[in-house]
């Protein structure tokens, strides 16, 4: 054996018949093989008083228990979409490498579109959904709670309490809670937006756990973006075709921060259009 082949099988195996005639014969290796040992001893002694602090064990077993997430952005690989020629009619989560089959027809334009802005959006990219949604099917009072969690704005929150005042049903907070739970585009309509009055987030139907995840991604990104060289804001997301360069680029939390720094709206995101649905209704 040569001196690399038997410093291996020292490590892996420690000294066997062969090794140790190997020693005998290299002094080299005899030395090499004094000094590991020596190095093994050494750190034994030291880590032998090395206490464990007493959270350990727990954080261990939650860990087993509880794997930590997957990164948001993986989402995106698992989201089932399917849409007519209008829109998008609905978003499914599917297992970890379950197939997706391709939306047939004229909506898969849609679909395909609305896979790319979502895993954008899922990436910290995006801050806004610029493909429709076909809700024909839903009943009134469906299409009525929906379209009023459109437009609660990206990084903020209201309760059901309030969405059911703007909507003109003040007592109503139980059927808009069930109306959000079916919602069959979640994430395009984010009604993980809507959190009970006493500030929990509440139930989500891509699962639980999602619901605050994605509330603290929204709370991570700065949802406007100028570009310092033309003195135009967008809505971020709208840049993606052409990034501005990160030296050109200016964060901004609201767009009110934007115009006070004189930026003006881009033409082609209008995040002056938007409608934003209003924060602090009370019957």
């Amino acid at each position: 054996m040569t001196c690399a082949q038997v410093r291996e099988r020292l490590r892996a195996e420690g000294p066997g018949k062969a090794a140790r005639a190997h020693l005998e014969a290299c002094p080299r290796c005899r030395q090499w093989w004094e000094a590991e040992q020596a190095s093994e001893r050494h750190l034994a002694t030291a880590l032998q008083w090395v206490q464990a602090p007493p959270s350990l064990l727990g954080r261990i077993l939650a860990a087993v228990e509880h794997p930590p997430a997957p990164p948001m952005a993986d989402l995106g690989d698992r989201l089932l979409i399917e849409a007519t020629e209008a829109g998008l009619t609905a978003i499914h989560l599917v297992p970890e490498g379950a197939l997706r089959p391709p939306v047939p027809g004229p909506g898969r334009t849609w679909a395909e579109r609305a896979a790319a802005e979502l895993r954008e959006y899922l990436a910290g990219e995006r801050a806004f959904f610029d493909v429709p949604w076909d809700l024909r099917a839903l009943p009134l009072f469906s299409r009525r709670v929906l379209e009023a969690a459109a437009r609660i704005p990206f990084g903020e929150v209201r309760t059901y309490g309030e969405l059911a005042l703007a909507i003109g049903a003040p007592r109503a907070s139980r059927a808009v809670g069930n109306a959000l739970g079916s919602n069959p585009v979640p994430l395009v309509i984010p009604c993980h937006r809507v959190i009970r009055g006493d500030g929990t987030t509440g139930g989500y139907g891509l699962g639980p756990a999602l619901k605050p995840r994605l509330l603290a991604l929204e709370a991570s990104v700065s949802p406007f973006v100028g570009r310092a060289s033309t003195g135009f804001v967008c809505r971020l997301g709208c840049d993606r075709p052409r990034p501005i360069p990160e030296g050109d680029r200016v964060h901004f939390a609201r767009l009110a921060d934007a115009r006070a720094a004189d930026f003006r709206p881009c033409s082609l995101c209008r995040p002056h259009a938007a409608r934003a649905l209003p924060f602090g209704l009370r019957a």
